[in-house]
């Protein structure tokens, strides 16, 4: 039997640019660094260093990103395709950000008006910093 060995593409991976995403994801659910850091598991000044583009982010980091934050892979590295991984079939909290999968419950906000929260949310996570600090001085 001959194996035929094909090289395989090589992915570069522009650390500022990951580092750009980490930071805009943080900011969008109005986390610290220490806070973000903790949820990830990893110290505020990785992330720090990360976010600056100093360092690369670990493998673990990026696991703790999909678990955490349902984050896709693809526009963490690459900056391709949707932020939040899509709803995986028999999966409620898939494709929603962990902070999304709280009960509502606690917020004050009953099942009826879950569904709309959970829009809300998700057309904030879209916005610029920018625009999210905007639109929080509106509802203050």
């Amino acid at each position: 039997m001959v194996y035929i060995r094909q090289s395989m593409p090589t992915l570069i991976i522009d650390r500022k640019k990951v580092g750009e995403r980490v930071k805009s994801l943080r900011e969008g659910f109005g986390l610290t660094g220490k806070e973000f850091a903790q949820q990830l598991g990893i110290t505020p000044s990785y992330l720090t260093q990360i976010e600056k583009g100093q360092r690369k982010i670990s493998v673990e980091a990026i696991f703790s990103l999909v678990n955490a934050f349902s984050v896709s892979v693809n526009w963490l590295i690459l900056g391709e395709g949707p932020v939040y991984m899509p709803r995986q079939r028999g999966s409620v909290a898939a494709g929603r950000p962990a902070l999304a999968r709280e009960p509502m419950a606690d917020y004050g906000v009953s099942p009826h008006d879950a569904k709309i929260t959970q829009e809300v949310m998700r057309l904030v996570a879209r916005l610029s910093p920018e625009k999210r600090r905007a639109l929080l001085a509106l509802l203050k």
